[in-house]
């Protein structure tokens, strides 16, 4: 189990279902969808009822209820939770509430500009430390420490 997520298998369940359940024997829902309101010949709507039917869309508005593909919007993280690890950080705590701050705001910005709302924070986290890797220097980092520790790091040049 080293390494790997210990969530991974609950997702299979959910996705396939567990076909030895007892529960599910009795049941007799067919392949069109009867138990979450759909028939073969109609589509549910958005209140739990059922179009026998079906719909034209001469009433819908273009594309309501349905999606082209994947957009930025209905999209997931680009890497799954397996892939990750988890480290810790040692700061103060007022820096870290300032960090953590700064991953909620980046959280907002995604809702309000991009419609994303399921940011997972893997996502924003290694957004962090990309962004940290392609702007900072080792020598910027250094200068910090030695700011950090109340002295002037052109003394040392």
């Amino acid at each position: 189990m080293s390494g790997s997520n210990p969530f991974d298998d609950l997702a299979e369940e959910v996705a396939g279902g567990d076909r030895n359940d007892p529960a599910e024997a009795g049941s007799t829902t067919d392949a069109a969808g009867a138990d979450d309101g759909r028939s073969a010949g109609g589509t549910a709507s958005r209140d739990g009822g059922s179009d026998p039917g079906g719909s034209d869309g001469a009433d819908a508005a273009p594309g309501a209820d349905t999606v082209a593909g994947p957009t930025l919007e209905n999209s997931s993280p680009p890497f799954p939770y397996s892939e990750t690890e988890q480290k810790q950080m040692y700061v103060r705590g007022g820096l870290w509430d300032e960090f953590e701050d700064l991953g909620f705001d980046a959280e907002l910005e995604l809702r309000r500009t991009f419609d994303v709302r399921n940011v997972e924070q893997r996502e924003i986290d290694t957004a962090l430390v990309r962004l940290a890797l392609e702007r900072f220097s080792p020598d910027e980092i250094a200068a910090m420490v030695v700011r950090t520790r109340g002295f002037d790091p052109s003394d040392g040049e």
